[in-house]
């Protein structure tokens, strides 16, 4: 069963990537599916943007975190950072976190420009 919305981290998340957004969000639906996520939402905006909203089990982040690396995404500084805090805390924190829900809001945009950087970007102001 599904945890709460009001107990689940939320991270809004960024990345570039010069593969084409719909292959991607394809490609991105699999493999966390495989990882043992709950894909939410997807959607792109042409070449420019994609987003992926998902979920998964806080006791599966660091292959939730190595899948979106390995997918070939680069993921922004602050991205990172998050994740690996959500990893370390969800270790540190294993018998109370583990089967808590973690939900992340993933925003890929089409090149490798500096728009990665601003983690306040969205679909909706491109």
């Amino acid at each position: 069963m599904r945890g709460s919305y009001e107990s689940t981290p939320m991270l809004k998340l960024t990345a570039a990537s010069g593969e084409d957004p719909e292959k991607l969000v394809r490609l991105l639906s699999g493999v966390l599916l495989a990882s043992g996520g709950w894909v939410l939402s997807r959607a792109t905006q042409g070449r420019e943007v994609a987003e992926i909203d998902f979920e998964f089990v806080r006791s599966t982040c660091i292959e939730i975190y190595a899948a979106l690396v390995a997918s070939g995404i680069e993921l922004s500084r602050e991205s990172h950072y998050q994740l690996a805090e959500l990893c370390a805390c969800t270790r540190r924190l294993m018998r109370e976190k583990a089967y808590g829900i973690a939900r992340i809001d993933l925003v890929i945009y089409g090149d490798a420009s500096a728009r990665v950087a601003d983690p306040e970007l969205s679909l909706r102001e491109v």
